[in-house]
């Protein structure tokens, strides 16, 4: 028997069938030739990646999105990468893609999914997707098309969000330069990404962001929302927090004037509240019984040496502990190049929120920020935002620090040191992180709560807009008493 030859360049085989869907007319079934060529082996598909999107990854945690009780669907799952992440998220999740080799191929990879696959046709889906979703998500599948179809292909997108639904968009950036294949993609520019926005989408934002971890690459993302025509009613399930990064104000006085709750006798409150208190007070302790199991975990040695940038220049791991036994490490999030009112708006709402750390002193224990950008731009968000937290760049070496974790996403990560050596006791990441906040511990106890729509609520309780991302006016929230009181936002130090 010969020897199995190489796999042909997957590139050489796309502008091979292209040449042949054009001469035959056939825009779409290309796809399946392609995926079905990379089950055989005869190419590597382009298209095989086993982990979600950088970019949705990054949104979703950005805006510690929770879809329980909601729907998803990816456009052109391929093998399922992105719509298995949104079914982690808890979404009960749709994802579709018109080549039944792909659909195949992502039921068999994910032999136990939750996830719905199916074989549908962007440019002709069935009637009952039509408004359908609370999310959607289109990544690069509509530049895979042939221009003409652009448009066809968009408006069909933009039907399958419900009303107060989302739709996110990650797409290649159109640079002008001419096509010399008819294999390269057809990357959108701004005006075709902006067109999502019609039959009553409107869009949220629309910016160029940098792949995490894909040096040099940049893809547009944008979000889009349809609008509820009237308040959603609240269920017994939790919805997500889509976020929106314009103006989400919207306060109690949304609220009707019955929205309030019965009015009762003293002993009659206090009763009910008595009953609630035994309730907190099984709250508290399960979480002083996680408290104790974390405190059993085992631990793993990190390099005392790993390098970082401090204020006086290079120093090392062993140093940000300042002589203390223990260190907490908020990983930030960090946007190279981009303004103070682009920057990570959660990691600005809960790093913001540790000042006082006398405490955690008296405990033998450091709090720093370990910054994944750089730290002379970044300093100057410290400065800017009035902050006064140690402060450092860990970007050099996110690879050793943050290994197994996603890059570009907020993390806390405690440590220990034994000696000169240092370990990792414990981290977290998403809702883990409102361990650092006060705020929504604060709201929790009042009579509206964080007015968020996920939230269990009686009906007509008032809430912010169901897209929100702690930002209004396009800035975190945060910034703008900084801006009023007249301080520079200007990060680039001229």
């Amino acid at each position: 028997m010969g020897a199995m030859s190489d796999p042909v360049d997957w590139e050489a085989e796309e502008e091979r069938l292209l040449q042949r869907a054009a001469a035959t007319g056939d825009a779409t079934g290309w796809f399946d030739d392609l995926y079905a060529a990379g089950a055989s082996g005869r190419v590597q598909v382009p298209w095989s990646r086993t982990e979600p999107h950088p970019l949705l990854e990054a949104w979703a945690g950005e805006r510690h999105i929770d879809g329980t009780g909601l729907s998803a669907i990816v456009v052109g799952c391929a093998l399922g990468a992105d719509a298995e992440y949104l079914a982690r998220l808890r979404f009960e999740t749709t994802g579709f893609d018109v080549a039944p080799t792909a659909i195949e191929l992502a039921r068999a990879r994910h032999p136990d999914t939750r996830v719905r696959y199916v074989t549908a046709d962007i440019l002709d889906p069935p009637a009952e997707w039509h408004h359908a979703f609370d999310l959607v998500v289109e990544i690069i599948t509509v530049q895979a098309l042939p221009p003409p179809l652009h448009p066809r292909a968009i408006a069909n997108i933009g039907r399958l969000v419900a009303a107060g639904g989302t739709l996110l968009v990650i797409s290649g950036i159109n640079d002008g330069q001419p096509r010399t294949r008819l294999a390269d993609p057809d990357t959108l520019d701004r005006a075709a990404v902006a067109s999502f926005a019609a039959d009553g989408l409107e869009e949220v934002s629309i910016e160029t962001r940098a792949v995490p971890g894909r040096s040099g690459r940049r893809r547009w993302l944008a979000e889009f929302t349809r609008r509820s025509p009237e308040p959603r009613k609240r269920s017994t399930t939790t919805e997500a927090t889509m976020s929106n990064a314009h103006d989400n104000q919207q306060s109690a006085e949304t609220a009707t004037p019955d929205t309030v709750p019965a009015v009762v006798e003293r002993a009659t409150f206090q009763a009910q509240l008595d009953a609630l208190r035994v309730e907190e007070k099984a709250h508290t302790r399960a979480g002083d019984a996680l408290a104790a199991a974390r405190r059993r975990l085992p631990m793993v040695e990190v390099d005392a040496a790993t390098p970082l940038i401090g204020p006086h220049g290079p120093v090392t791991l062993l140093d940000v502990f300042e002589g203390r036994r223990q260190l907490i490490g908020y990983y930030h999030m960090w946007y190279d190049g981009r303004p103070a009112k682009d920057q990570c708006e959660g990691c600005t709402l809960y790093n913001g929120q540790v000042r006082e750390l006398s405490m955690l002193h008296s405990r033998d224990v450091t709090y720093a920020t370990l910054c994944q950008g750089p730290y002379e731009e970044s300093v100057r968000y410290r400065d800017f935002m009035g902050w006064d937290v140690p402060w450092y760049s860990a970007q050099q070496s996110l690879d050793t620090l943050l290994i197994g974790r996603q890059i570009g996403l907020l993390h806390v990560v405690c440590y220990v040191r034994h000696g000169d050596r240092v370990f990792e006791t414990y981290w977290t990441t998403g809702r883990g992180d409102e361990a650092l906040d006060n705020s929504y511990g604060l709201l929790d106890l009042t009579l509206y709560g964080r007015q968020e729509p996920w939230e269990d609520s009686p009906a007509g309780w008032p809430q912010a807009k169901a897209n929100m991302s702690y930002r209004t006016n396009g800035r975190p929230y945060a910034q703008w008493s900084r801006i009023q009181a007249g301080r520079s936002d200007n990060l680039g130090g001229a």
